[in-house]
């Protein structure tokens, strides 16, 4: 019984592997066409700062991110993200609607109000989704506004998105004196 259960095992890994592998290097192709990571591996992709008071949030988008070749400062509120913010501005940000405080949407004010920040992207990750929070995260400034439980690949594709617009947006600015 026990090695009939194991072979099972061991046949669903291998058929995960066999799906999973190629899709790795199809994420690695990807990146290295959009100029986020080198030829040999090494990641030099889009710096995100993700501001969320959750612990445990946090630290998994941030392992979302950096596997998908992401450099990921994070924050666990908006005091702290303003400090990032001003030591190494990001090419993505990633806001927690509701943290103690100053809000998501207060902390994207403030952002877009400076001229140094405000043409950076600010993604919404919330657990609320009714039309009038999208609305909100609009107003504020954000970029897109997402809900909780969040599916990793969109997550990925948008910050790849949004950061490679951003570069582009970034190199027609004509350069001051």
């Amino acid at each position: 019984m026990l090695e009939r259960v194991l072979r099972t095992l061991l046949a669903h890994i291998l058929d995960l592997a066999v799906h999973f592998v190629p899709a790795m290097d199809d994420t690695r192709r990807q990146q290295r066409e959009m100029g986020f990571m080198r030829q040999d591996g090494n990641r030099r992709g889009p710096k995100v700062l993700l501001v969320d008071d959750h612990e445990k949030f946090r630290m998994v988008t941030a392992s979302v991110l950096e596997e998908g070749g992401c450099q990921v400062q994070t924050a666990s509120n908006g005091h702290e993200a303003l400090e990032k913010l001003v030591e190494s501005p990001p090419d993505v940000l990633i806001l927690d609607v509701s943290m103690p405080t100053m809000s998501g949407f207060d902390l994207c004010h403030i952002i877009k109000r400076d001229e140094r920040f405000k043409d950076i992207p600010v993604i919404f990750l919330s657990a609320f989704g009714a039309p009038e929070d999208y609305r909100t995260g609009h107003e504020a400034g954000g970029a897109v506004y997402m809900v909780k439980p969040y599916k990793h690949d969109r997550l990925l594709n948008i910050v790849r998105m949004l950061a490679e617009h951003s570069r582009r947006v970034a190199e027609t600015k004509p350069k001051e004196p």
